[in-house]
């Protein structure tokens, strides 16, 4: 059972603290143009009782996942479109967190 202990979530609780889960943070461009490249940063994502094992991104336009030890990651959308680009990070021990951040693809660079 995942309880929350002082505003952490904890895998579980106990008399000397909390084990906690991970935490999942994702930032990037709020607006790029179609064709660029968008950068994606999920390096303050936190680990919990064990070190993060794997970042997972998915860039939301339908294009291949991205799973790898990396928490730093590029990625060029084709079409102009609003995206929810999601990482999900898991620790050694299997427990996962996600986070999500919107991107605009615009056509030009006058839009953003």
């Amino acid at each position: 059972m995942n309880l929350r202990l002082g505003g952490v979530f904890c895998v579980v609780a106990t008399a000397a603290g909390c084990l906690p889960l991970p935490s999942a943070e994702l930032s990037g461009p709020d607006c790029v143009v179609a064709g660029t490249v968008a950068s994606l940063d999920a390096s303050k994502s936190a680990p919990g009782r064990r070190p993060i094992h794997s970042y997972r991104f998915d860039f939301g336009d339908g294009s291949a996942v991205i799973v790898g030890p990396g928490a730093l990651t590029t990625h060029r959308y084709a079409n102009p479109g609003t995206y929810d680009v999601t990482v999900e990070v898991t620790d050694e021990d299997g427990n996962q967190a996600r986070a999500a951040h919107r991107v605009g693809v615009e056509p030009d660079a006058l839009a953003c």
